[in-house]
């Protein structure tokens, strides 16, 4: 791990830290230390910013808004109610083919004397 320069603060946050405590980098700012690691041939840089750098991560807010029932609309949330039953077929069928059963699997064994 590098050492502080004298101007940085002592304590830094991994941007993974930041999250957890529900801050993030402000943006446009720059890490007060960059951390360079190397692993076998791989190698990157971490950054860390201290708590000045960030602000605090906002909920979004998302309202429904109303749809008029037009012959556009009605089909598009068809298509979309399709489409998420299709992915839920999809997925069990791929869990179903590699004898991933899950919970069902598990139930069936426990329950068969």
């Amino acid at each position: 791990m590098m050492a502080n320069p004298p101007d940085h603060p002592a304590e830094t946050f991994s941007t993974a830290e930041l999250r957890a405590r529900g801050l993030r980098p402000r943006p446009g700012e720059k890490p007060a230390v960059i951390e360079t690691w190397k692993f076998r041939s791989a190698t990157g840089q971490r950054f860390r910013w201290s708590l000045t750098q960030a602000t605090e991560i906002k909920p979004r807010i998302l309202i429904a808004q109303p749809l008029d029932q037009t012959s556009a609309n009605v089909l598009r949330a068809i298509w979309t109610i399709n489409r998420a039953a299709k992915r839920r077929r999809d997925a069990a069928e791929y869990s179903y083919d590699r004898e991933m059963h899950g919970f069902a699997g598990h139930h069936k064994r426990t329950t068969q004397t």
